[in-house]
């Protein structure tokens, strides 16, 4: 008989990207956005063992990304053992960028560079 206990690499990592987004209060985000009590603690803490279509599709239009950024893969062997596996394409080492401390750091004349950029981008 096949082993039913496997455990997934592949991360739903929704506090990762409240923290990108700069979302303080991610439960209270995830409630108003329809999602119910259950459900949103079990997205924050990470506790999701399955996920419906619906679910990633309503995440990815309130956090205006794709279903690869909800993602985070997280490999047991080195990375260089999965050349070309297209799921290194979602690794996320990188911890969350504290843009608050980085604005209040840039002078005047760069911060409206960037918000010149942005706007273009929008």
């Amino acid at each position: 008989m096949a082993n039913r206990s496997y455990t997934s690499n592949l991360i739903l990592n929704i506090a990762h990207i409240c923290a990108v987004k700069n979302i303080d209060r991610p439960f209270t985000f995830l409630r108003k956005n329809g999602f119910t009590h259950n459900t949103a603690t079990q997205l924050i803490n990470n506790e999701v063992k399955a996920i419906n279509l619906a679910h990633i599709e309503k995440l990815c239009l309130i956090f205006n990304c794709t279903p690869n950024d909800l993602f985070d893969y997280k490999p047991t062997q080195p990375v260089e053992q999965l050349k070309n596996n297209p799921l290194t394409a979602i690794i996320k080492n990188q911890q969350p960028v504290n843009f608050n401390e980085l604005v209040r750091s840039l002078p005047l004349d760069k911060l409206k560079e960037i918000e010149e950029e942005i706007r273009k981008r929008k």
